[in-house]
C-alpha cells in the first residue's frame, strides 16, 4: 500500500517550489499535490478533449486550455493553484466556467467526451432540500 504524506505550504513557498523531474505539482487549499507526469495516452485524450471543447464553445467569449496551472486565489495560507486536464475560461473576466481534472480512463471517442461536457438530465446535480 502506498503511503502518502500531506505537505502543507504557503503560497510564497509554493511559488518558490520546483517539482521533481517526472512529476507535476498543484497547490490545493494549501496542500502540495504531486502526481506523475501524464503518459502519452493521457495527453492524447486531453488534446482531443480540448479540441472538442473548442468546437462546443463560443470562441469570441471563451478560451479552452489544457495542462496549465491556474491562479484561483491569492490567499497566502490556503492558496489554490490547480493544474487541470482541461478548462474553459471567460475571455473577458478570466473566470473559469468548466474545469476537468484527473481525467482517467476516459475513452477518446467524441460521444464519450461530449458526455463529459454536456451531462444528460440524469447527471445534473440536484439542490439539497
Amino acid at each position: 500500500m502506498a503511503v502518502s504524506t500531506v505537505v502543507r505550504m504557503s503560497l510564497s513557498e509554493y511559488m518558490q517550489y520546483t517539482a521533481p523531474l517526472g512529476f507535476r505539482d498543484e497547490l490545493i487549499e494549501g496542500e502540495l499535490i504531486l502526481s506523475a507526469s501524464p503518459n502519452r495516452q493521457h495527453a492524447d485524450v486531453c488534446h482531443k478533449l480540448t479540441r472538442l471543447l473548442e468546437g462546443l464553445v463560443d470562441e469570441s467569449k471563451f478560451v479552452v486550455r489544457n495542462d496549465m496551472t491556474l491562479i484561483l486565489n491569492w490567499d497566502e495560507e490556503v492558496g489554490n493553484r490547480p493544474r487541470p486536464d482541461a478548462f474553459v475560461m471567460d475571455r473577458q473576466t478570466g473566470l473559469v466556467s468548466l474545469l476537468i481534472t484527473r481525467l482517467q480512463g476516459a475513452r477518446s471517442n467524441k460521444s464519450s467526451l461530449q458526455s463529459l461536457v454536456r451531462p444528460g438530465p440524469n447527471n445534473v446535480p440536484q439542490p439539497d432540500n
